[in-house]
């Protein structure tokens, strides 16, 4: 009989960590933070949001290298002004993405093997000096402090400003189970996609190689590229739609690691 029990109580665990994402109440970032980027995000939850009723739960599905502060800030005061719960699911979530899961205020799920890492910030801006750089500097200090107290109180007492800042000095690394133990996420979760996440959705990205039109699943679990073709400087495409080989499955996944040095980019003069 305890062996029944255990076993019906670990079937209960099972099923109440099991999330199907849908296209009625999921919507996915899987890019750098930038202002466009965030800016089709902010769209697609207002519109998820408006066909919902008014207590259901809206899901927020993350794999980014990170991004703009600015951007990031962006999502996380807008998602928290919906006036409904959303939760964020995390895949990969660096720097900005770390941070919007730590500021969106629903549960932070995230997936089996998923990773979380925070660092610095990097970037630069240019002034009078003495003058207008110790000021700018010091208004940018003050304000990612006051973003790092924000992810200090929702780990619950398991880290203060000065332990949490002592984590990330050389980049702080974690996944699933670990990163429940510091408190940085709430429940491991086991997530899947429903039939209306079947199909693919295109979107264009800038690469080194060029513009590309690319088709993706959508499902956000797939982070591969299905199928892409080459556009001109017009938009227009260049020869037929084409499978991915080795290099081009890569290609998102390169041009996004090559915001990773520039995701807290600061310049005020513009």
């Amino acid at each position: 009989m305890k062996i029944i029990t255990t076993l019906m109580l670990f079937a209960s665990l099972s099923f109440a960590n099991a999330l199907v994402l849908n296209d009625t109440d999921t919507v996915s970032l899987r890019d750098a933070f930038s202002n466009s980027s965030v800016a089709k995000v902010i769209n697609q939850l207002q519109t998820v949001s408006s066909n919902l009723p008014e207590h259901s739960e809206v899901n927020l599905y993350i794999n980014s290298p990170g991004g703009s502060i600015i951007a990031g800030n962006e999502l996380i005061k807008f998602v928290n002004s919906l006036g409904r719960k959303v939760n964020v699911i995390c895949d990969f979530c660096a720097s900005m993405g770390f941070q919007t899961f730590q500021g969106i205020r629903g549960t932070r799920y995230i997936t089996q093997f998923g990773v979380l890492m925070s660092h610095k910030a990097s970037g630069g801006f240019s002034g009078e000096f003495p003058g207008q750089v110790n000021n700018r500097l010091d208004f940018w200090l003050r304000r990612l402090e006051k973003m790092d107290k924000i992810v200090v109180a929702k780990t619950k007492g398991k880290h203060t400003l000065q332990s949490y800042q002592a984590l990330y000095e050389n980049e702080y690394w974690c996944t699933d189970t670990d990163c429940i133990e510091q408190g940085f996420a709430d429940k491991v979760v086991d997530v899947k996609c429903g039939k209306s996440m079947n199909g693919t959705q295109s979107e264009v990205i800038n690469t080194f190689f060029g513009n590309y039109e690319i088709h993706m699943s959508k499902c956000p679990l797939v982070s591969g590229i299905i199928k892409y073709r080459k556009l001109d400087r017009e938009g227009d495409p260049v020869g037929p739609f084409m499978s991915p080989t080795n290099k081009m499955s890569n290609l998102k996944k390169m041009w996004m690691n090559s915001n990773i040095r520039q995701i807290n980019y600061i310049n005020l003069n513009k």
